[in-house]
């Protein structure tokens, strides 16, 4: 914290400043910080970021549901198209990760560790399946138990 020294708030102009945002810098007052030691506009602006990277653990999680189906026909668990789909997406979901964690997205993290499962499961079995291998016909834990929330 900053003692009041005279200095403006850079956001409101009203009140001394007691602080300085860990984002953008600018001097705050109190009525202008956030918690996590941001103004309110960054922690605005992390909040949206937050609900853009959950829309797209949506589509992740939607996308492995597809996959999912499709990788149940035979012809379709040979098909080069949906092993390299099944690659994007868990690569997404890791660099969804990396984000989440530098950033402390809590409920990212939370969707992340329910999702990472199914798409590895799937990860394996198309790679094994196209290997010319077979898998044994039990299904694993995160295929029966998966739930999102």
């Amino acid at each position: 914290m900053v003692s009041s020294m005279g200095y403006p708030c850079e956001i409101c102009g009203k009140k001394d400043a007691v602080s300085i945002c860990l984002r953008c810098r600018r001097l705050i007052c109190r009525d202008c910080m956030s918690s996590f030691g941001l103004c309110k506009e960054c922690y605005a602006f992390k909040r949206m970021i937050e609900n853009d990277r959950i829309r797209i653990l949506d589509y992740i999680y939607k996308m492995a549901i597809v996959c999912r189906e499709r990788i149940g026909r035979q012809d379709c668990a040979r098909c080069m198209i949906l092993r390299e789909q099944i690659l994007s997406l868990y690569k997404m979901l890791k660099d969804l990760m990396h984000e989440a964690k530098k950033e402390y997205f809590e409920d990212m993290m939370k969707r992340i560790r329910d999702i990472e499962p199914l798409l590895r499961g799937l990860l394996i079995r198309v790679i094994v399946t196209q290997g010319g291998l077979r898998l044994p016909e039990i299904e694993t834990k995160e295929e029966v138990d998966f739930t999102y929330t």
